[in-house]
């Protein structure tokens, strides 16, 4: 039974014989598997490099926009309209007087704004 999986009808003559893998069969013009396939060699190299162009312009330019957009924690593209802009400043501005730390320099700001917010949520929390 195994024998016989393997025993294959030798190809029909109006095919075209494999060639050695490259589709390419030397100085010939391409008279081996490029023939059969009604490409020349350098319509599969331009096919390739059209496909990689796209791939690059739409898979991995975005991608690489968002990971560098990650790691540096920076959104290059803002979708919000301008009055979710303003929202968004007004808001900021309402916790800072709330916790009354506008106008101090950066290192007290991060300190004070953490410490109030900690008591804040052990308030809430009783």
């Amino acid at each position: 039974r195994c024998v016989a999986a393997f025993a294959q009808p030798p190809p029909a003559a109006s095919s075209p014989p494999p060639s050695g893998g490259s589709g390419y069969s030397g100085a010939s013009g391409g008279a081996g598997g490029a023939a059969g396939t009604g490409q020349s060699p350098l319509g599969g190299k331009l096919k390739t490099a059209v496909v990689l162009l796209l791939k690059g312009l739409f898979l991995w330019t975005p991608a690489m926009l968002v990971w560098a957009s990650l790691l540096l924690g920076t959104p290059f593209l803002d979708f919000r309209t301008d009055e979710e802009i303003d929202e968004d400043d007004n808001e900021v501005r309402r916790l800072e007087r709330f916790f009354d730390v506008e106008g101090l320099p950066e290192e007290e700001y991060l300190v004070e704004w953490q410490a109030k917010e900690e008591a804040l949520s052990k308030v809430v929390d009783k």
